[in-house]
Parts: C-alpha cells; sequence; structure tokens
C-alpha cells in the first residue's frame, strides 16, 4: 500500500497495459536508438493518409495551447508575465517528449519534460502516485529547470482511466524568498539560497465536479 496516497493507481497500469511508465520510455529509448527515428517511427500514417484531418487536429490542439498561455497572461499576478509574456503551454505524450508546444519561452518545452522524466524515472506512480486530476508543481534547477522563479505546473491526462499524455505550464513569478529581492538573485552560497524549491511535489488536486471555478483546484493540503 502506498502510505502516502492509498487511492493512488496501482503501478503497471497507468497506460492500460500492464507496463510501467519507466519501462515504457525505456522502450521507446531503446527503439529510437536501434532505428535513429523516434521510437521506430518512420513516417506519420495519419499525415500521409488524410493530411488534411491531421493539419485540423494540430491546429486544435496548438490553438488550445496558445489561448491557455493568452488567459494565463491576462489572469496573471507576475508582471513578468502579464507584461513580458515569460510563460509557456506544452503538450507531452506519456514519455515526457513533447507532441506541441505554445508561443513564448519555448526553452521551458525541455524544463517540463526533464521535470515528468525525473519523475518517471524515480517511480512516482509508486509513490506518490500519479492520478487522475493530480497537479505536480517543480521549480527544482538540479533537475533541469532554469531558475526557481520559472514555476511548472504539470497535469497528467487521463481518458477513459489510462494515462495518455501530461500537460504543463511554466510562469515566472516575480520571487520565491532568495537571499536577495526580486527572481535573478546571485548572491546565495548554496542552492539553499535560492529561495523555496518544489521538486515535482503533487500540490493539488483538480475536481471537475466542484460547481465554483476556484474550487476546482484543491491545494493538497485541504485535498
Amino acid at each position: 500500500m502506498n502510505i502516502m496516497n492509498p487511492n493512488a493507481t496501482r503501478v503497471g497500469s497507468l497506460l492500460g497495459n500492464g507496463m510501467t511508465l519507466k519501462q515504457f520510455r525505456d522502450g521507446i529509448l531503446e527503439r529510437t536508438a536501434k532505428t535513429g527515428h523516434y521510437n521506430g517511427l518512420k513516417k506519420l500514417e495519419l499525415r500521409e493518409s488524410d493530411p488534411i484531418r491531421y493539419e485540423k487536429l494540430f491546429s486544435k490542439l496548438r490553438g488550445g495551447l496558445v489561448h491557455a498561455r493568452e488567459t494565463a497572461k491576462k489572469i496573471a499576478a507576475s508582471p513578468i508575465v502579464e507584461q513580458e509574456g515569460e510563460l509557456c503551454f506544452t503538450l507531452y505524450n506519456p514519455a515526457g517528449d513533447c507532441v506541441l508546444t505554445s508561443t513564448g519561452i519555448i526553452i521551458h518545452v525541455g524544463t517540463m519534460g526533464a521535470a515528468i522524466k525525473y519523475m518517471i524515472e524515480n517511480d512516482w506512480e509508486s509513490n506518490p502516485g500519479i492520478n487522475p486530476g493530480d497537479m505536480f508543481t517543480n521549480n527544482d534547477c538540479a533537475i533541469g529547470n532554469v531558475h526557481t522563479c520559472d514555476v511548472a505546473t504539470i497535469v497528467p491526462i487521463f481518458v477513459e482511466g489510462k494515462l495518455v499524455g501530461w500537460v504543463g505550464g511554466v510562469t515566472h513569478v516575480i520571487d520565491t524568498g532568495g537571499v536577495a529581492p526580486g527572481s535573478m538573485s546571485a548572491g546565495q552560497a548554496s542552492r539553499f539560497g535560492d529561495g523555496f524549491v518544489a521538486t515535482c511535489r503533487k500540490t493539488g488536486v483538480i475536481n471537475p465536479a466542484a460547481k465554483h471555478p476556484i474550487e476546482r483546484c484543491i491545494p493538497w493540503f485541504y485535498a
């Protein structure tokens, strides 16, 4: 039993094929190295057979990510997000590899992907568990982030109980409590001077059944 989350989805059932996320990702890496093509795919069958449908699907997904970014800019409390547009939203496959990304600071395609892969490699699906509605927060520079004020929110996507991908968004907050004010502190002697650091912490649960939009996002300490 997972003592941190006894209701967590059991290992091997997230993908619906009996494989753990790590086994799934290791298989992709092996096929990529063997063939020289990502996951051994030498062509995209849908694009070859129905290019118009492929482009329509691509445009809808891309539009959704750009819309999410523009919405975040309008409601952000951080002026670095609202005025400078330092944010990015990205869609990933179950292995943490980018499928599509929005406009914005696209370096965070890699930082959020690194966080997802960190969770996969360190068996997050077993403990603390990866479940529908979970939200994970990361700003740890030791696993690929740029600096602590780039805060990523990562959400697994489930369809009919199976993990089909992830979506992540990075926004640049104004301050995380480092040794100097602002988001670019340079005087610390160790990482402990960077301010608050969250290493892929499960920080919330999305409750789509809630009546009020604010109630749909429940911080982990109330869940």
